[in-house]
């Protein structure tokens, strides 16, 4: 599959707006989280995967661990509570052309790629997250 200019600049513009603002938020509201580089470094792997379901397996993991603390675990869940939102998005902006009467096949391929722009959405967010992590350790 191909992108397009036009989804593209989209991408960029959910990233650099709403998906940063987003993070910027999330963090604020897990300031009292301890959470190490290990774990940031662990979700950074999660998105290099390059499927969005993966980053779910690996979140849903550190969530089923009996040593992750509670703050963690809030941490993680709230995470992966906004990544599931990310398939909207995805349907907000448009990225993703559905027909009015689709195929089985066609509707397959249209949540394929709703997966695929979900998974370059999550990245961004996942990248923004670390980062501004990494912005407020060193603060």
């Amino acid at each position: 599959m191909t992108m397009t200019t036009e989804q593209l600049q989209k991408i960029c513009l959910l990233s650099d707006s709403e998906l940063y603002e987003d993070a910027v938020e999330f963090v604020k509201s897990h300031r009292e989280t301890k959470v190490s580089e290990t774990q940031l470094s662990g979700l950074q792997n999660a998105i290099g995967v390059g499927d969005y379901n993966e980053i779910f397996r690996y979140i849903n993991n550190r969530l089923e661990r009996s040593t992750t603390s509670t703050q963690l675990k809030n941490f993680y869940g709230k995470l992966r509570d906004y990544l599931q939102l990310l398939p909207s998005k995805v349907e907000d902006a448009r990225l993703v052309v559905t027909p009015e009467d689709m195929t089985r096949v066609q509707s397959r391929q249209v949540r394929e790629e709703i997966n695929l722009y979900a998974y370059l959405l999550a990245t961004e967010y996942i990248q923004h997250l670390v980062a501004e992590y990494n912005y407020q350790r060193n603060l």
